[in-house]
C-alpha cells in the first residue's frame, strides 16, 4: 500500500514492486521493469479542470542498457 500524503485519500495498491529502506525519504519502491506498478483508484480529487497535471518522481536508475526507459 502507498499512502497519499496530500490528505485526499488516494491510497495506491502496489503490484510487483518491492520496498527498500534506501529511498530518498522513508524508503522507496523498487521496480524491475516487468509489470510493476502502483494503481490508484479513480477519484474526483485527481480530475484536473484544465486537463493538465504535473507528475513528479525521484528516480534512481540502476540499469540504462535498454533503448527505451519509461518512468511514467
Amino acid at each position: 500500500m502507498v499512502v497519499d500524503s496530500s490528505g485526499n485519500g488516494n491510497t495506491g495498491t502496489v503490484s510487483g514492486a518491492t520496498w527498500t529502506a534506501l529511498g530518498k525519504v522513508n524508503g522507496a519502491l523498487v521496480f524491475d521493469g516487468v509489470n510493476d506498478r502502483v494503481q490508484i483508484p479513480n477519484s474526483a480529487s485527481l480530475v484536473s479542470a484544465s486537463s493538465q497535471i504535473t507528475v513528479a518522481a525521484w528516480v534512481y536508475l540502476t540499469d540504462i542498457s535498454s533503448d527505451w526507459i519509461t518512468v511514467v
